[in-house]
């Protein structure tokens, strides 16, 4: 996590309220609704996010701009964190 740590300070500030405001709004939106999970749903939310996750290996070997600092695409420690986060 190199990337993370020279990161400069007003980026690691933009990545943490791009992910965890979306992420807090969610979970109160999901408390206040409960709206169910649908198993048959599960094959197209892979399949988005496969998707997603080749147009950001795409643009970040393109560009030679990662859109997520951590996942340059470069080396095998993205391709490892990418199953991880896929799997959980």
């Amino acid at each position: 996590m190199e990337i993370v740590k020279n990161a400069p300070p007003e980026l690691l500030i933009e990545l943490y309220l791009m992910h965890s405001v979306p992420l807090l709004l969610l979970l109160i939106d999901w408390y206040l609704h409960a709206p169910p999970f649908v198993l048959r749903h599960l094959p197209l939310l892979m399949l988005v996010g496969m998707i997603y996750m080749g147009v950001n290996i795409y643009v970040t070997l393109m560009t030679d701009r990662p859109v997520y600092p951590v996942f340059t695409w470069k080396d095998q420690k993205s391709f490892e964190l990418a199953a991880i986060v896929g799997a959980g």
